[in-house]
């Protein structure tokens, strides 16, 4: 039968802690994750230092960040911006209504996802 391929995961608002917990986990498919995705997310202290150090002990993997300039996830995404893992990517998004974050940066992710096209 299929089995799990390519995982992303992908949180928004409170979800950014789970999602966290997920990718530092020891799970049967964590090595299959291949990207992670934080819209407005960065509100638990470690958003900054673990997902640097989690990054930069899985190069192969992208984490994209995106947060509103001005509002409670900017000094975690910043300060992880400031971790300089070469596979982190903290963005500020253009979008200043939270509940937009992810409808504005979705299909950019997924579009830019190269493994998910069929071969």
């Amino acid at each position: 039968p299929p089995g799990p391929g390519n995982i992303i995961l992908a949180c928004h608002s409170g979800g950014g802690l789970p999602m966290r917990q997920l990718a530092l986990s020891n799970q049967r498919y964590t090595p299959q994750i291949k990207e992670c995705w934080g819209f407005d997310s960065t509100y638990n202290r470690g958003d900054d230092t673990e997902w640097a150090r989690w990054a930069r002990s899985r190069p192969e993997v992208g984490v994209y960040i995106y947060y509103v300039a001005g509002s409670r996830t900017e000094a975690l995404a910043v300060g992880l911006k400031r971790q300089k893992a070469p596979n982190v990517f903290v963005v500020p998004s253009p979008e200043r209504r939270h509940n937009w974050v992810p409808l504005t940066h979705w299909r950019e992710r997924i579009a830019a996802a190269s493994f998910l096209r069929s071969v």
